[in-house]
């Protein structure tokens, strides 16, 4: 959900301008991920060569968020979301040696994902310049389904489950200064996993983006012709990058996961007088260097609608 009010702002990165004190914003957001899913071929002869490896076609994610402005530089943001995997399958294991074909198809999971609370902070406002700076505090709840089990009645391995388990704190930065009609907008965040459903650490996670964006028809002065409110057109390019740790099952790590990910992602959003706004991106990997043997991302839309009041 994009939380900010006046100037253009990115989609995907963090922003550093927080609501007016008294305002709601609420939205929702779905998220799409198209996965280079490894063919049963490569699967079986994966298991042949006694790799334990997974393949998911898709992941998506619609969710719901909440914020509010507890001051003029404070404002309190949270958020729920439905998780779903696609067409999940794995090597063939000792325990699966009835699997002719070398290949477990384990079907979707899908359920409630995990909550999450955070504060933003905007402690640089510069009148001036226009720079504004904000740090960003919170945790992700286990509030997420975390007993979804597969097509033959077994439970889903902990990383493909909707929800962790886990009570991961969640810490961030979010720098924006605007130029003309031009926003340059910067984050980082950090999140901190700890151990949950079945023994298992997801993995910390370092997300950051780079994010340009462009007000059309901004002049900077108001047009006396105008006869009334009118929408607004930002058009958005973001880089946003992701790197995960690897899974960590009870002391063990899993050489099959985590690594880096990184999208080049054009968007646009329209924001409209009655106050409320709508955005879609659209990304790319740049960078596919995850660990192992993987599905890698193929592409990315992201879609969301918030209203303010």
């Amino acid at each position: 959900m994009s939380v900010g009010s006046g100037m253009a702002g990115p989609i995907n990165t963090l922003p550093a301008e927080t609501l007016p004190k008294g305002q709601w914003t609420a939205g929702f957001r779905y998220e799409y991920l198209k996965m280079d899913a490894l063919s049963d071929n490569k699967l079986s002869h994966l298991s042949d060569e006694g790799e334990a490896v997974h393949s998911t076609d898709s992941l998506s994610s619609p969710s719901l968020s909440v914020a509010y402005g507890v001051t003029n530089d404070f404002m309190l943001v949270g958020n729920l979301s439905y998780v779903s995997r696609r067409n999940i399958r794995e090597t063939a294991g000792h325990h699966n040696d009835d699997e002719e074909s070398g290949v477990v198809k384990l079907g979707d999971s899908k359920g409630i994902g995990d909550a999450s609370l955070y504060g933003l902070y905007r402690f640089v406002n510069n009148e001036q310049t226009g720079l504004q700076v904000s740090v960003l505090g919170g945790v992700k709840m286990p509030t997420g389904d975390t007993k979804e089990k597969t097509k033959e009645g077994d439970r889903f391995e902990a990383e493909h489950q909707p929800g962790s388990g886990s009570w991961d704190p969640l810490f961030g930065i979010g720098v924006s200064v605007p130029w003309n009609s031009t926003t340059l907008g910067a984050s980082l965040f950090y999140q901190l996993s700890t151990e949950g459903t079945q023994d298992t650490i997801i993995g910390d996670g370092v997300f950051y983006s780079l994010a340009l964006a462009h007000r059309l028809g901004s002049g900077g002065s108001h047009n006396h012709h105008d006869h009334g409110p009118h929408g607004e057109w930002d058009l958005i390019l973001e880089l946003n990058g992701e790197w995960r740790e690897k899974v960590d099952i009870d002391g063990a790590r899993d050489d099959n996961t985590g690594g880096h990910v990184l999208f080049l992602a054009p968007g646009v959003r329209y924001g409209a007088p009655q106050g409320w706004a709508a955005a879609l991106s659209f990304g790319v990997p740049l960078i596919n260097n995850l660990n192992g043997i993987q599905s890698e991302p193929d592409w990315r839309v992201i879609g969301n609608i918030g209203y303010a009041f």
